[in-house]
């Protein structure tokens, strides 16, 4: 899947921007790029992974995230594979994937959890920004 010619195509960066991301990104994470440049909004990255791995978007800079929900699947786990859960019912746990395509993580997280996984798109950086500010939350509690 090439991330750059469908941010562009999906007129969320255009060609010079998709250019300027390509250089900064890290491991190639184009949308992460993007989102820390300016280049785009999270909506809209989101939006456009969701549209090129065929599931759902979440939307950090627009969702709360209970702390609690680290009580199902562990931060540093979370952190690693750049995972977070974003909503947990008794059967299900709506999963903000880095990589929405990763089905053996998301069999892993259905196994160790007991609950179905719903698997959402979002932008790995603001997965790593959002389980910052709920490490402080944590922290600041106790």
């Amino acid at each position: 899947m090439d991330h750059a010619a469908h941010l562009v195509r999906t007129r969320v960066l255009a060609p010079d921007q998709a250019a300027r991301a390509l250089a900064a990104a890290h491991d190639g994470d184009l949308a992460s790029a993007a989102l820390r440049l300016g280049l785009a909004a999270e909506a809209d990255l989101a939006r456009a992974l969701a549209e090129l791995h065929g599931c759902p978007a979440v939307d950090f800079s627009k969702s709360v995230v209970p702390t609690a929900n680290l009580e199902v699947v562990a931060p540093p786990f979370c952190r690693e594979r750049r995972v977070l859960p974003v909503s947990v019912s008794r059967t299900e746990i709506v999963l903000a994937m880095a990589d929405p395509e990763d089905h053996a993580l998301a069999d892993e997280v259905r196994f160790v959890t007991g609950r179905n996984v719903l698997r959402y798109a979002a932008v790995p950086a603001a997965i790593d920004r959002t389980l910052d500010a709920l490490g402080k939350v944590l922290a600041d509690a106790f």
